[in-house]
């Protein structure tokens, strides 16, 4: 068995630790706010993979407009 593998009891052990050093309390908002930023994150991505696509898309039409203007002046 992987010593270094990831066991169930690891995340026992990080939970027992969360609760230690924040309180009950604290953890339900620490885990909101975790949350909100992996939306975040997901959605800023996703962004910028649209503004990627469009960009893409205008240089081929511009280079399609650009070669059938070539095109004419032969």
């Amino acid at each position: 068995m992987n010593d270094a593998a990831f066991q169930p009891w690891h995340m026992v052990l990080l939970l027992t630790a969360m609760v230690l050093f924040y309180g009950p309390r604290r953890i339900p908002e620490s885990f909101r706010a975790l949350g909100k930023s992996i939306r975040t994150f997901v959605q800023e991505q996703r962004e910028h993979l649209r503004e990627e696509l469009r960009s893409e898309e205008a240089r081929r039409k511009a280079k399609k407009a650009e070669g059938k203007k070539t095109e004419k002046e032969k």
